[in-house]
């Protein structure tokens, strides 16, 4: 109630103001139509970020609809005076918009950018004077972390406090379904498998009514999924198939009853039958983009729990797509399995869809955030390619893969692609290429004693070749330092309070002074193992000094009490790791940490400096090249 009563304080002074002024940011008109021209300008005076020096700022937004929609872009700001400043419209961008999540970037360095240190501003459009239909619930699913966006527009999920705005949305827009349904299960899940049969009979009637008539209906509306999933949680399993059995005979062949099919199948428990649901929508929906994402689901499930590689093999045998993110992984199980084949149409096919694919603005990712992750996955399937040829003892076919990597896309050509392409080399004795590319093999990466060899054998030049050697990795280490300085991102770290194993607190408020390593982690997340043991094997390097503080912090747990600390000291015998372990609070206790860093997934980590600034943060797990880099950065932060 009381964040109700804070949110109408707010409009009513918004409406007595025609701007909203918040230090680096400001917009107006203070309480904008979805249809009106709304200016946002950016001060860079009142910036923490070094986009304060950028020339070429531009305001990175993402649109949400009421219903969900999303619409995202970046716009290139004009400089007026010391600040910049752009206008559009939103109602001429995307139909019914209702919230604005945006920060801002440099137009060319997507990695200089300003996002309130992790809360990125938000405006709730208005629609004939009153805030427009979704706007509060589509900020609920944000905060919830039911909606995720580009990392650029994070800010910290508070799925407690997140609920006020569904009781917002109700109140302004009593008739949005899909709030109403949220709240209902969120009464449905504090009761738990004691929900009284006077809330889950009032759930039923209302779905009656909402249902009634159906028959009549020209089209099925698009919350139908919503309606019927709701059946399912009042344990009214039957009465959902029925509705939804007739639906599918009485609407054949529209896009709702082609999401009513998906629901269906993805609720199916039996892996085959659920196999054959989707195979059979395919058939009826050949044109449907997820049916590329489904297919790669049914190639894992195939490879993993079903333990069928004929199915697997005859998914890929049919030709049709599969959505490049599944390639590499699948391509890597076939490859297990001794079948190249497959493995090398997944991969060759993936190469073509990442190729011809073209950017909309109907999604999360920017024009410019798109091309540089397309890029990235296109140099992932050449080196997975370049791999497989190697492989199969056909070096010289993967050097085209390996040498367009490094062409086209360099800021993706890491020290495995070098040392492939040095491997290939040596053998074609190209002692010109080699030279180059140990260089380049330098800067990324510790040589071992036969890469230093093989460096020496090549090199020409007037300086010795340790000088030389010692001359490559102070520049490569030199031009790293200033781009962490300019990339540095100087937000203040939020108040966070963990527990050992024994229960003994510690507070980050109490290692002033010392550079932090924070990473979120939990038992069960296969990345989140695969990046430990390279944190831990660093430590010994930086903690003799005094100066350094790793703290892994267990979060996300799907178990709790002694069960928690006994799978966490179970997943640190399996790796072997000397690190101290720590636990963040479950939502019971309080708030957990980690939402209150902003985080979205695991592993993510973040290097806090000396100040108790958070200087950078680090999603998923980056391999030897992750780890190089996060070694190079804690020397950095140290240093400072």
């Amino acid at each position: 109630m009381r964040t109700a009563l804070l949110m109408i304080f707010a409009l009513l002074v918004l409406g007595c103001s025609t701007s909203v002024d918040e230090g680096a940011m400001s917009y107006s008109p203070a309480a904008p139509e979805l249809d009106q021209a709304l200016t946002v300008s950016f001060h860079p005076e009142h910036s923490v970020s070094a986009l304060a020096e950028s020339e070429n700022v531009h305001l990175r937004f993402t649109l949400l609809a009421g219903d969900g929609s999303l619409h995202s872009q970046a716009i290139a700001m004009e400089k007026r005076g010391a600040s910049w400043q752009t206008s559009f419209t939103p109602s001429d961008l995307i139909d019914d918009p209702a919230l604005l999540v945006f920060a801002f970037v440099d137009g060319e360095d997507l990695e200089l950018f300003d996002n309130n240190q992790g809360q990125s501003w938000k405006i709730l459009l208005n629609k004939d004077g009153v805030v427009a239909p979704g706007a509060n619930f589509q900020n609920y699913r944000l905060l919830a972390g039911q909606e995720r966006l580009a990392d650029v527009l994070s800010f910290a999920r508070e799925r407690d406090g997140a609920k006020d705005f569904v009781d917002l949305e109700l109140e302004a827009h009593p008739e949005n379904f899909r709030a109403q349904r949220e709240k209902w299960l969120m009464i449905l899940d504090e009761y738990g498998d004691e929900a009284p049969d006077s809330l889950t009979r009032h759930i039923d009637v209302e779905l009656g009514k909402r249902l009634a008539g159906w028959q009549d209906w020209e089209e099925l509306p698009n919350e139908i999924v919503d309606l019927l999933d709701l059946y399912w949680q009042i344990d009214r399993q039957e009465a959902m198939e029925n509705v939804r059995d007739a639906m599918l005979g009485h609407f054949q062949g529209s896009d709702a009853a082609r999401e009513i099919m998906h629901y269906k199948a993805m609720h199916e428990a039996n892996m085959e039958i659920r196999v054959e649901q989707l195979q059979n929508l395919h058939r009826i929906f050949p044109e449907w983009e997820g049916a590329n994402d489904d297919r790669g689901f049914i190639i894992y499930w195939a490879l993993g729990a079903m333990n069928n590689v004929e199915k697997a093999r005859e998914v890929v045998d049919s030709g049709l797509p599969v959505e490049p993110g599944f390639a590499n992984y699948l391509a890597q199980r076939f490859m297990s399995f001794a079948d190249d084949e497959r493995a090398s149409a997944l991969l060759e096919q993936s190469l073509t869809l990442l190729i011809e694919a073209e950017w909309s603005p109907e999604g999360t990712l920017s024009e410019a955030e798109w091309k540089r992750d397309n890029a990235e996955a296109t140099a992932a399937a050449h080196f997975a390619l370049a791999q497989l040829r190697i492989k199969e003892g056909l070096g010289r076919d993967a050097l085209p893969q390996l040498t367009c990597i490094v062409e086209d896309f360099p800021e993706f050509a890491d020290a495995e692609v070098y040392r492939e392409l040095i491997g290939i080399q040596t053998r074609m004795e190209k002692t010109d290429e080699l030279r180059a590319n140990y260089e380049k093999l330098a800067g990324l990466a510790e040589l071992s004693p036969v890469e230093l060899s093989g460096w020496k054998d090549v090199y020409e030049g007037e300086q010795p070749f340790v000088a030389h050697m010692a001359q490559v990795r102070k520049e490569s280490r030199d031009e790293a330092w200033a781009g962490y300085e300019k990339h540095a991102l100087n937000w203040d770290a939020p108040g966070a309070i963990f527990t050992d194993q024994d229960g003994v607190s510690l507070g980050l408020e109490e290692l002033g002074g010392k550079v932090v390593l924070l990473d979120f982690w939990a038992t069960w997340c296969g990345p989140c193992k695969m990046a430990l043991p390279g944190i831990d094997k660093m430590v010994p390097e930086f903690v003799e000094g005094g100066d350094f503080v790793v703290i892994p912090a267990n979060t996300w747990e799907r178990v709790s009490g002694d069960e928690r600390k006994a799978a966490a000291q179970a997943t640190w015998e399996e790796l072997g790791l000397s690190l101290p372990i720590y636990f963040d609070k479950t939502r019971e206790e309080g708030r957990p940490s980690v939402e209150a860093f902003g985080v979205s997934g695991i592993p993510t980590s973040f290097l806090i400096g000396k100040d108790g600034k958070i200087l950078f943060k680090t999603i998923g797990y980056g391999g030897e090249a992750g780890e190089l880099e996060l070694k190079s950065k804690i020397e950095w932060a140290l240093s400072k």
